[in-house]
């Protein structure tokens, strides 16, 4: 009888743990994308709100930003590239410093991949709404749309 019971006991324990795996619920009963739908796929900038340095992104700009299979951030603007380690985690993407190339751009141009740059490493809020990508600091929200 004691057997029976402590057989029963872990067996509800484990069906409970069962029941906390997977992705989250966002409310309607659709799962909450996680950071596996971010990697192997880029973005497109399509807008951006709020504080850009007092720039605005210039009209025929580009900006994506791509997660690599295996871990990695790539910015590419319109001159040069950044890139370097990204960590996804919860609903903030973490980066160290990112590297870049040094072409020589026109001083907006470098200005804008500076900001872009510094506001990725800044450790934004991420979300997907459909093939949007949406990243938010305190400062600012850039739009993006995913590539294809």
């Amino acid at each position: 009888m004691k057997s029976t019971r402590i057989t029963l006991s872990t067996l509800g324990v484990l069906a409970l743990a069962a029941c906390g795996t997977g992705t989250a619920d966002n409310g309607d009963g659709a799962d909450k994308p996680g950071p596996e739908d971010l990697k192997g796929h880029t973005f497109a900038i399509e807008s951006v709100e709020g504080e850009t340095r007092g720039e605005k992104l210039m009209k025929d700009s580009k900006l994506t930003i791509k997660f690599t299979d295996d871990g990695e951030i790539k910015l590419d603007t319109d001159c040069n590239q950044r890139f370097g380690s990204v960590e996804i985690s919860g609903d903030t993407i973490k980066t160290d410093k990112l590297a870049g190339t040094l072409m020589g751009c026109e001083e907006t141009r470098t200005e804008q991949e500076d900001w872009a740059s510094e506001f990725v490493e800044s450790e934004p809020e991420w979300k997907l709404d459909g093939e949007k990508l949406i990243l938010t600091t305190s400062d600012a929200t850039v739009t993006m749309k995913q590539s294809k």
